[in-house]
């Protein structure tokens, strides 16, 4: 009977070394690195909703305003975007990234939940100078800027950078 014998050089063959090298860094892969490139890719999928005034997910134009607000637009032709008077809310959006991955973004402003999900607000006193207005509340409609587009997954991890933070960019240095 003869003998079959099996060799393998990784030592000598550099495809085989940068697919040992690829699985070593993706089953040691920096997983908050990537929840916190995750989170400016929906930091900027929120901004392209304020900017287009639009649902990120669904790509639904928000109900516009019945009148304007704002000081802004109290002036005359004010084209001042929806959610939009003092920049306030847009500014506000921020994440949390955390080690295992996974990341929170929202925004810690009272009224930015009433403004995602649409509501009823509640009869209130209204103060300005000696008048007293007795405000009987506002119906809001959702105008959703938070949201993860249906596509983000793949358009996120077929970005070269996050393929090599997954260590999955093999022969990509």
């Amino acid at each position: 009977m003869s003998k079959a014998a099996i060799e393998v050089r990784f030592d000598d063959d550099a495809e085989y070394r940068n697919i040992i090298d690829a699985l070593h860094r993706a089953s040691h892969c920096d997983l908050k690195r990537i929840a916190q490139a995750a989170g400016l890719a929906l930091q900027a999928v929120t901004a392209e909703a304020f900017k287009k005034q639009e649902d990120p997910v669904t790509q639904d134009k928000w109900e516009a305003l019945r009148k304007a607000r704002g000081p802004l637009a109290a002036k005359p032709g004010s084209k001042t975007p929806i959610l939009n008077d003092r920049g306030t809310l847009k500014k506000s959006i921020t994440f949390h990234a955390f080690d295992d991955g996974s990341v929170i973004i929202g925004s810690n402003l009272v009224y930015a939940g009433i403004h995602q999900t649409g509501g009823k607000t509640k009869a209130h006193t209204i103060k300005r100078g000696n008048a007293v207005i007795q405000h009987p509340g506002s119906k809001i409609p959702p105008r959703p800027f938070l949201g993860v587009p249906k596509d983000f997954q793949e358009s996120f991890f077929s970005d070269p950078a996050i393929k090599k933070l997954l260590g999955i960019a093999i022969g990509a240095e």
